[in-house]
C-alpha cells in the first residue's frame, strides 16, 4: 500500500481504494480513488472521510444537451476559433463546454458584451489537448449586456449554456 500523493496546490489527492488517505490536511480536502472512480471529502482535517454523494462523469456534448435543455438552458452552436457573439442582449452563462479533439490546447474566455471582446466575466480558461473535453456547468453568471466568448487554439470547439 502507499500513500495518497497530493496532485495540486489546491486539497486534491489520487490514490487506489487500498491506498491510505492523508491524516493531516486542510477541511475540505478531496480525494479521489482512481480504481473506484470515487471521491470522498474531509471536513476535520483527515481524521475522517466521507465518500461524496456526486460522482464525476465525463461531459460530453450529447449527454450535457439533453440535460441543459431539461432545465431552460440554450446550448450555442459550436464556436470556432475566433470571437464569437453567444447573446447579442442582456442574459445568463450557465456554463460551457469545451472539445480539444484531443490534440491542441484550446484557451475560452467569456465577455459580459453584445459584440466584443471587452468587460471579461471569465478568466481566460486553458483545457489542455489531451483531457479530450472541460468546462465548467453552474457558472449562473449574469451578463447586462450580452456574451461574448473568444476561442483561441488549433481546432475544437467550444459550446456555451445560455439563458
Amino acid at each position: 500500500m502507499a500513500d495518497y500523493v497530493r496532485i495540486t496546490t489546491t486539497p486534491y489527492y489520487i490514490g487506489a481504494a487500498a491506498d491510505t488517505k492523508p491524516t493531516s490536511c486542510p477541511s475540505g480536502s478531496r480525494c479521489y480513488e482512481h480504481d473506484t472512480e470515487k471521491w470522498y471529502i474531509t471536513y476535520n482535517g483527515g481524521t475522517t472521510w466521507v465518500a461524496m454523494a456526486t460522482q464525476v462523469v465525463q461531459a460530453t456534448a450529447a449527454n450535457l444537451n439533453a440535460t441543459v435543455t431539461s432545465a431552460g438552458w440554450t446550448p450555442s452552436a459550436e464556436l470556432a476559433v475566433g470571437t464569437n457573439i453567444v447573446k447579442a442582449s442582456a442574459g445568463t452563462l450557465h456554463g460551457f463546454l469545451v472539445e480539444t479533439g484531443g490534440t491542441n490546447d484550446i484557451t475560452v474566455q467569456f465577455y459580459n458584451h453584445a459584440s466584443t471582446a471587452t468587460t471579461p466575466i471569465t478568466p481566460s480558461i486553458v483545457v489542455v489537448g489531451g483531457d479530450n473535453y472541460g468546462g465548467a456547468m453552474d457558472m449562473d453568471i449574469t451578463c447586462s449586456v450580452g456574451i461574448v466568448c473568444v476561442h483561441s487554439g488549433a481546432g475544437g470547439i467550444v459550446t456555451a449554456y445560455y439563458a
